[in-house]
């Protein structure tokens, strides 16, 4: 009965290094972390034209995924609320300056 608990642990603790040292999948080539549809080249392509960010950059904004990473789901979710509220905001920018 040991060596069967001795082994589940040794097999426990090979998952437990190879889980924290796998980064994931390797993403596609249309998916680099070079790709024009990530997040850090957006924010450097507004602060590059000295703008703030607008909806359409948030819509450009493709997050990668990985082992760990965060829920698709609910960072989508976050994005849309960020996108609809800065939507919301430039709208409001357009009436009031407009007055």
């Amino acid at each position: 009965m040991w060596l069967y608990f001795a082994a589940l642990a040794v097999i426990g603790l090979i998952v437990t290094v190879l889980a924290g040292r796998w980064g994931g999948a390797q993403p596609s080539a249309e998916e680099a972390p070079g790709s024009p549809d990530g997040l850090e080249e957006v924010l450097a392509h507004a602060a590059s034209e000295d703008r703030e960010l607008t909806a359409q950059d948030l819509d450009a904004v493709q997050l990668q995924t990985g082992f760990r990473g965060y829920r698709m789901d609910q960072v989508d979710r976050l994005l849309d609320v960020l996108r609809d509220q800065l939507a919301e905001a430039r709208a409001q920018e357009r009436d009031t300056s407009g007055v």
